[in-house]
């Protein structure tokens, strides 16, 4: 069968005017002229070959032909009307964003706020999690965009690295060590056997290998005394100030109130690059763009690995 080459503006405007039987007032139902109007009607019906209207002085009545057009066309046109605005109220309505979860903490509230100035009706749907997993859920579609430790992006990834975010010894400000400028790896043994158990993540955690393939190529064993899978864990065990963790700086950022500083590690300076990734075949919406660039804008605030 042929391919009837067919406009919904000429399916719309023969519906309005079944429903009024008048062109006049589905004209200006439509804000169009009654030629308009015609026009359109006129070419529907000769892209299907048949007359949709029997027209008078006094009435517009369908045909049978239109008569059938309406029954079965019109709860197909509603149902893609509904579809477009389903797909455009979720587009704009909501948007999916991963993060991990050190950003979530200390990026980006203060990036939402900003963006809540120019977006209050639009809800976040954010999935705060380790920086593999937020690859993944970028790479799947489930978000939109994400920020997130740069570990072997695919190719199908953009990145947009903003951030060298070290790793630092976090502990008490009572404690002995708080005061010196740096602590070398090989000295984390020592603190450990001072009564000062060292909490890293486990190696679920890209930080984690991170840090451990860097040390092993220098020949430091890990010096990992206690090991936990989340950072809420590692934040917990820190308020309780029984224990010194190693973390990325971005991750202090709710902890001074605690009494909680940090000491740079040295020899080496190991550190994580955050960085703002994305589908290479993707286009951002407008909403994603605008939070993409204040997340960006955060980013570049923080002070630089010294």
């Amino acid at each position: 069968m042929k391919h009837k080459n067919y406009d919904v503006n000429e399916l719309r405007a023969f519906f309005e005017v079944a429903r009024h039987g008048s062109f006049q007032r589905a004209a200006h139902s439509l804000s169009l002229s009654p030629s308009a109007l015609s026009r359109r009607i006129a070419s529907l019906e000769a892209v299907l070959e048949v007359s949709l209207f029997s027209r008078t002085t006094r009435s517009v009545l369908l045909t049978s032909a239109g008569q059938r057009l309406r029954e079965q066309a019109l709860p197909l046109l509603q149902a893609l009307d509904n579809c477009v605005q389903q797909v455009a109220w979720q587009g704009s309505g909501t948007l999916a964003v991963a993060c991990i979860s050190s950003a979530a903490m200390a990026v980006f509230p203060d990036a939402l706020r900003r963006f809540r100035q120019y977006h209050p009706d639009i809800r976040i749907d954010l999935f705060d999690d380790t920086g593999l997993r937020v690859q993944q859920q970028v790479a799947s579609g489930r978000a939109g965009f994400g920020l997130a430790t740069l570990c072997h992006p695919g190719a199908d990834i953009y990145a947009e690295p903003l951030l060298a975010d070290p790793y630092v010894l976090a502990l008490p400000v009572e404690h002995p060590w708080s005061q010196r400028p740096y602590i070398t790896w090989r000295e984390l043994y020592q603190i450990s056997g001072a009564g000062w158990p060292l909490v890293g993540l486990r190696q679920s955690s890209a930080n984690r290998r991170q840090i451990d393939e860097q040390l092993l190529a220098l020949g430091i064993s890990a010096p990992w005394f206690d090991e936990v899978e989340h950072l809420a864990s590692i934040l917990g065990l820190l308020r309780c100030k029984n224990s010194v963790v190693v973390m990325p700086r971005l991750a202090l950022a709710t902890c001074a109130e605690w009494g909680i500083c940090s000491v740079p590690l040295r020899e080496p300076c190991i550190e994580r690059t955050i960085a703002l990734i994305r589908r290479r075949e993707s286009e951002l919406s407008r909403g994603e763009q605008l939070l993409w660039q204040l997340l960006r804008e955060q980013l570049l605030t923080l002070p630089a690995a010294t």
